[in-house]
């Protein structure tokens, strides 16, 4: 099994993630993709503790929980917390 994470294969997906037009969405396309992320943010938190607990030396692992689970940089208007991104959706 590897444990080295792989540094490249996220950025070419949030790359194409931050080029969507989203500004381009009606107002009830955008109430839509916030429900749809929320969701699976939530999914996406739960599935990541689940593999921690089944693979605790796995370093890549580790790093993606460490980023996404308790990550600092969750902010809008008076939400500041430190957390996961299903709480703050």
């Amino acid at each position: 099994m590897k444990t080295e994470p792989n540094s490249d294969g996220y950025r070419t997906i949030t790359n194409a993630i931050v080029r969507l037009p989203f500004a381009r969405l009606p107002v009830q396309g955008l109430m839509n993709l916030m429900v749809f992320s929320a969701h699976f943010a939530r999914e996406f938190a739960e599935s990541l503790r689940i593999a921690r607990e089944l693979h605790p030396e796995h370093i890549g692992l580790r790093q993606m929980a460490e980023g996404e689970l308790a990550t600092d940089n969750l902010q809008y208007e008076d939400y500041t917390r430190a957390g996961d991104h299903a709480d703050f959706l």
